[in-house]
């Protein structure tokens, strides 16, 4: 709304942005396949859009309260000056430590795994066979 963008617009990308993520898309193509999947994102695509247009024709702005509108930017925004080089070393330090983060998450989540594994095998199922096909789960079923 502060960058003058209709209200109808605003109300597509909120619609669609929680239905339709990156997590929700993963979770579905893992699960049900990539044509439950499709048939996912297209029905959450035609809602968004369908109630983005059904908002912006009932002429609605105002309802908006008026301090959304008196939140302006006005003026230029100060940026600091950055020269190409600097852009680029800033650029490549911030995705490094991007990977170190991920890196350190990868490898949490590898040890907790194999810790729960190893815990479950030697203390609660002492004496279950080894996994069948290569399937990490060692619950009795």
């Amino acid at each position: 709304m502060q960058a003058g963008v209709p209200l109808g617009t605003t109300f597509s990308f909120l619609i669609a942005s929680p239905l339709i993520n990156e997590v929700a898309l993963v979770l579905l193509l893992g699960m049900f396949g990539w044509k439950i999947s499709l048939i996912y994102v297209f029905s959450g695509l035609i809602i968004a859009i369908l109630s983005g247009i059904i908002i912006g024709k009932m002429k609605v702005e105002n309802l908006v309260e008026s301090f959304v509108y008196k939140n302006t930017v006005n003026g230029k925004i100060d940026l600091p000056k950055m020269a190409w080089l600097n852009r680029f070393v800033y650029a490549k330090n911030y995705t490094l430590d991007i990977i170190k983060k991920f890196g350190r998450i990868l490898l949490s989540v590898s040890v907790s795994e194999l810790l729960s594994m190893a815990m479950c095998r030697l203390i609660f199922w002492p004496n279950m066979p080894a996994p069948i096909n290569g399937t990490p789960c060692c619950l009795p079923f």
